[in-house]
C-alpha cells in the first residue's frame, strides 16, 4: 500500500468515525430532550410543557426524525385533552393532520386520527369516538401493536357500562394480540380492565376467572410486567369479597387509573348502599356538565376538523384501494407477459431443435455423397489413365523416326 492509498484509508476511517460518534451524539440528546418533555408533562405547568414542547418538535422537524416528530405532537395532544382544553387539542389534531398529509406519511395517519378519537372519547360522544378508533386501527394495521392494543382498552373503558359484552371483545382482542406479540406488560393491563369491567356490571364469576389469570401473571415476577392497575384489582377483590367499606377507603388513596365515580358507585350499589351510589353518580353529573361546558367551547371547531379528517381518511382509503388494484392489473400483465414469453420461448427453442436436427442429417448425407463422388472420381481417373498410358507409348513409337514398320 502506498502513501496516497494509505491517506485516503485514513480519511475514509476518521469520515466513518466522525459519523458514528455524530449520529450517537444526536440520539442521546433527543433522549435527554424527550426525558424532559415527559417530565414538563407530568407536571401539568402549561407555559413551560407548550414552551419546551414547540422547542423539541422543531428540533426534531430540523433533524427530519419526521415519526418522533408526530409521536411528541401527538403526545402534545394528550396533554391538551389531560388539561381539559378541547379547543387546543382539536387544534393540534388538525395541524398534525396537515403536517402528515403535506409529507405523505400514510404510515402515521393513525396517530391524528387516534387523537380525534381520544377527544370525542372525553367529550363522551361514544359514537364518534367509536368511528375515529376503529379508522384508526385499520390505518395503523400490524405496524404498531401497542398502539392497537392501547386503543382496544380505551374502547374497551368507553363501552364498559354502555354495552359490557362489546367492552369484553375489545379487551379480548387486546389479550390475544399481547400474547402473540409476548408483551407481558400489556396483557397485565387488559387483564386489568377486564377487571374493571366485570367489577362496573358486578360479574362475580368473570371477575374470579380473570383475577386468577391476573394473580398468575403477578407470580411470575416478570420485570416486564405493568402495575399500573394493582389497586383497581385490589378494590375489585375487596368488594367481591364484601368487604365494602375497605374497598371505598382504598378508593379514596387516589389514583386508580380509571374513572373512579363509576367505581365507586359500582361498590355502594353491590353494598346495597343506594344512598351512596347516588351521591357517586351526582358528582359524575356534575364532571359531565363540566366536560360538556368545555366540549361547548370547542364544538363548531370540532365538527369542522372531525369532517376534514374523516375525508381525508376516506380520500386515503380510496386512493389505497385504487393503487391496490392497479398493482394487481399491473402483476397480472406481468405474469401474463412472462407466461406468453416462456411459452414462445420454449416453441421457438423446439423450432430451432428441429431444424438443427435436419440439418445436421443433411450434413452427413452430404459428407457422406462427398466421399462418394471422390471415390467414384478416383476410379474413374485409373481406369481411364491405364488406355491412355498405352495410346501415349505406341503414339511416341510411332513418332521415332529411325523406326521401320512393316
Amino acid at each position: 500500500m502506498n502513501r496516497r492509498h494509505f491517506n485516503l484509508l485514513t480519511v475514509l476511517l476518521l469520515f466513518c468515525f466522525s459519523s458514528a460518534v455524530a449520529g450517537t451524539e444526536e440520539e442521546e440528546k433527543v433522549s435527554e430532550m424527550n426525558r424532559q418533555f415527559r417530565k414538563l408533562y407530568e407536571a401539568g405547568n402549561d407555559s413551560a410543557f407548550y414552551q419546551y414542547a414547540h422547542e423539541f418538535e422543531e428540533y426534531l422537524k430540523s433533524t427530519g426524525d419526521r415519526k418522533m416528530y408526530y409521536v411528541t405532537k401527538t403526545n402534545e395532544g394528550f396533554y391538551d385533552i389531560r388539561q381539559k382544553n378541547l379547543f387546543r387539542a382539536i387544534r393540534t389534531a388538525e395541524y398534525l393532520d396537515a403536517d402528515v398529509r403535506r409529507n405523505n406519511d400514510v404510515d402515521y395517519y393513525y396517530l391524528p386520527t387516534s387523537l380525534m378519537g381520544n377527544i370525542y372519547r372525553v367529550s363522551h360522544d361514544s359514537r364518534r369516538a367509536e368511528q375515529y378508533f376503529v379508522q384508526a386501527l385499520d390505518e395503523a394495521d400490524d405496524r404498531d401493536p401497542k398502539f392497537t392494543m392501547f386503543v382496544q382498552r380505551f374502547l374497551a373503558q368507553m363501552f364498559c357500562i354502555k354495552d359490557s359484552t362489546k367492552a369484553i371483545g375489545f379487551v379480548t382482542q387486546s389479550e390475544q394480540l399481547a400474547k402473540k406479540t409476548n408483551d407481558i406488560g400489556a396483557l397485565t393491563l387488559s387483564k386489568a380492565i377486564k377487571i374493571y369491567i366485570q367489577l362496573l356490571n358486578g360479574n362475580k364469576a368473570g371477575f374470579e376467572e380473570t383475577y386468577r389469570e391476573y394473580e398468575q401473571l403477578l407470580q411470575q415476577g416478570d420485570t416486564a410486567i405493568n402495575h399500573q392497575y394493582d389497586r383497581l384489582v385490589e378494590i375489585a377483590r375487596l368488594t367481591f369479597d364484601g368487604a365494602y367499606q375497605k374497598a371505598i377507603d382504598k378508593l379514596k388513596e387516589g389514583r386508580v387509573g380509571v374513572d373512579s365515580l363509576l367505581v365507586a358507585a359500582s361498590i355502594y350499589s353491590q353494598a346495597g348502599d343506594v344512598a351512596g351510589s347516588i351521591q357517586a353518580m351526582r358528582h359524575k353529573v356534575f364532571e359531565m356538565d363540566s366536560v360538556f361546558s368545555d366540549v361547548q367551547d370547542a364544538h363548531y371547531v370540532q365538527l369542522a376538523t372531525g369532517r376534514t379528517l374523516m375525508r381525508t381518511r376516506e380520500e386515503a382509503a380510496a386512493n389505497k384501494k385504487a393503487v391496490k388494484r392497479l398493482t394487481n392489473w399491473i402483476m397480472i400483465i406481468v405474469v401474463s407477459f412472462l407466461i406468453i414469453y416462456i411459452m414462445g420461448r420454449r416453441r421457438l427453442t423446439r423450432i430451432i431443435w428441429d431444424k438443427n436436427k435436419k440439418l445436421r442429417s443433411a450434413l452427413a448425407q452430404a459428407r457422406e455423397s462427398n466421399l462418394m463422388k471422390s471415390a467414384f472420381i478416383n476410379n474413374m481417373s485409373h481406369e481411364i489413365r491405364t488406355p491412355l498410358n498405352a495410346i501415349g507409348g505406341f503414339s511416341g513409337l510411332l513418332c521415332q523416326p529411325d523406326i521401320e514398320l512393316s
